[in-house]
């Protein structure tokens, strides 16, 4: 347990940061500070009492103040009931009037020795509702269902419902027909989290067991319009460490949140054959291929895309139910690409043996004569785009610690020297790793009358390796291999990921 003192908004002009020449600075308060904190106590805070207050409201954080000094002149606009706020019980109800959980509390000492709390539980802010609400069917029971079998999800009281989510309580006191029977219809997606989601308004611990049950809880958020679970499902998602798998769910399942869309895509465009070989690529749908295949960024050639593109649509065909024959005259184990995603392959960019190769087996017959046509020059090109670039990622060794960049299609680094798929930093050739000798040293010819320890005697100082004979500052006579370990490889895809401490949600 530690504890910081900071300002609060920033530091005030003129102020004494160093308590007096003691050396003890006070940083300005930052935002992460106070979001991973538990709670906030501050006793006798001067002109941060406010600060405190409002910071506590808006993390819904558990805090405790004891305000002492008012300080009107420096907050003119603070008003109660039409006055400005110059005492301190009018600063003590100024305060209260912020949240209805804020309680009173009365602390064994002399002086200024009222405190402001507020625990924030869910069961007190309920209570306030109930009392707000003169309908006496808000103590009732509202049932959730299934979407696509009806089956009972779980069950929720109706003033929990209208706390957490706007949309609800709309739906739940207008003329709807949720209103009436009350009962409310649950998308199939979002059934098998739901009973985390009652757990997590109701104010008790939630286990989030992956990272597709975040992104779940981050849709439903989304949906129902529950601030505090967008603000916790965010810092989990962002702590997350990335792979092509999650940031495919990403891109296709929280495309309404724009930041985290692009940052996925800008995973997928550098890893397109973690992709590639991950089990999310046959279950992506066509419309996100399509906006993989729509990107330049992405680093990959045609063919390996094309490649991608017949297992995507071999899975696809594989798990689609039978149709009863094909009845299309393609030929036997050709797998056909939509149309709409073949446009979207720039077969201008490749060549004859690379079309040859890669998009004989996925393509009709007459396509396939026509491009060939196109690519070798017989026939001109209807269009010409952007030629996308080779994988290029950078490793370094550990032994020699160069550092190369890999263009080669399998993303590897080889160890072989001059080898045209490793590009070194200065653009030079592939130097070789350090020598070593895997024998030792030996003195075959020592001399007897200074006992091999003469600095001068050619004999004393004739000692040999035992693997090669060679003398002993020799060069190694074996060539240690290069040990690759890719640079920057992030842990997280956030370039600031924060942690939550928050105990109603984990992972």
């Amino acid at each position: 347990m530690s504890a910081c003192r900071a300002w609060f908004g920033g530091r005030l002009q003129g102020a004494d940061d160093s308590f007096s020449g003691s050396g003890d600075a006070v940083p300005p308060c930052e935002d992460g500070l106070v979001r991973n904190c538990s709670a906030l106590a501050a006793l006798h805070p001067d002109e941060a009492t406010e600060a405190v207050v409002d910071a506590a409201l808006r993390l819904r954080r558990p805090f405790v103040v004891v305000p002492c000094c008012v300080f009107a002149r420096l907050f003119p606009a603070r008003t109660l009931g039409g006055r400005a706020v110059a005492t301190l019980p009018d600063f003590r109800e100024f305060l209260r009037r912020k949240h209805p959980s804020i309680r009173e509390e009365i602390l064994p000492f002399a002086g200024a020795n009222v405190a402001l709390y507020a625990s924030f539980n869910d069961h007190e802010d309920i209570e306030h509702e109930l009392a707000q609400i003169s309908d006496k069917r808000v103590t009732c029971r509202v049932c959730a269902r299934r979407e696509d079998s009806g089956s009972e999800v779980d069950v929720a009281h109706l003033a929990v419902l209208q706390l957490q989510s706007p949309v609800l309580k709309a739906m739940l006191r207008s003329d709807m027909q949720e209103a009436k029977t009350h009962c409310v219809q649950v998308q199939t997606e979002f059934a098998d989290v739901w009973p985390n989601i009652i757990r997590f308004w109701y104010g008790l611990p939630v286990h989030v067991s992956s990272f597709e049950a975040a992104v779940t809880l981050r849709r439903v958020a989304q949906y129902y319009e529950s601030d505090e679970l967008k603000a916790v499902t965010v810092e989990l998602l962002m702590a997350a460490r990335p792979s092509a798998a999650r940031m495919a769910l990403v891109a296709e399942s929280l495309s309404f949140e724009a930041e985290f869309a692009d940052r996925a895509w800008s995973y997928l465009e550098a890893h397109p054959r973690e992709l590639f070989a991950s089990s999310a690529w046959p279950r992506l749908a066509e419309a996100t291929v399509a906006e993989l295949l729509r990107r330049d960024g992405v680093r990959c050639r045609e063919p390996g895309l094309l490649r991608a593109l017949g297992r995507w649509a071999r899975a696809r065909r594989d798990n689609a139910p039978e149709t009863g024959g094909s009845g299309d005259g393609q030929r036997p184990g050709v797998v056909v690409l939509p149309e709409a995603l073949l446009q979207l392959v720039r077969f201008e960019n490749m060549s004859p043996s690379e079309l040859r190769s890669a998009a004989k087996p996925v393509l009709p017959a007459e396509r396939y004569i026509e491009l060939l046509e196109e690519v070798s020059g017989a026939t001109p090109s209807r269009q010409k785009r952007a030629v996308r670039e080779r994988p290029m990622r950078p490793f370094r060794c550990h032994v020699c610690g160069i550092e190369v960049f890999v263009t080669t299609e399998s993303g590897v680094p080889g160890d072989v020297a001059g080898d045209v798929g490793i590009v070194t930093a200065d653009g030079g050739p592939l130097p070789e790793c350090r020598r070593y000798h895997p024998g030792f040293t030996w003195n075959a010819l020592a001399c007897a009358d200074h006992k091999g320890k003469c600095s001068t005697c050619k004999r004393c100082n004739s000692a040999r390796w035992t693997c090669c004979q060679m003398a002993e500052g020799s060069i190694g006579c074996r060539r240690r291999p290069h040990e690759w370990h890719e640079v920057g490889g992030a842990q997280r895809w956030w370039d600031t990921a924060l942690s939550s401490k928050r105990p109603r949600l984990s992972k």
